[in-house]
């Protein structure tokens, strides 16, 4: 037998996670894995779907502000830009 903590133990007892008992141990990954299963159950509901965009208006490149088409074709890099 040995002796931690105040408590005895048999020689094939394993000591718990910085005292905690086993309940408290189980309750800690209850709760995280809730509140994974809420986070990852939100994930897509913020993101608006094609189809679902409101107010967005198509433009040809031609149409939009030189400033905006200039940063366009900066950030294309040369590739091409086409309408999806």
């Amino acid at each position: 037998m040995q002796r931690y903590a105040g408590r005895t133990f048999g020689s094939s007892a394993s000591l718990s996670v910085s005292g905690r008992n086993d309940h408290e141990i189980c309750v800690g990954l209850s709760a995280v894995l809730l509140g994974l299963a809420v986070g990852c159950s939100h994930h897509d509901k913020g993101e608006a779907k094609e189809g679902e965009e409101g107010n967005e208006v198509k433009m040809t490149l031609d149409q939009v502000p030189a400033p905006v088409r200039a940063t366009l074709m900066r950030e294309a890099g040369g590739a091409t830009i086409k309408d999806r």
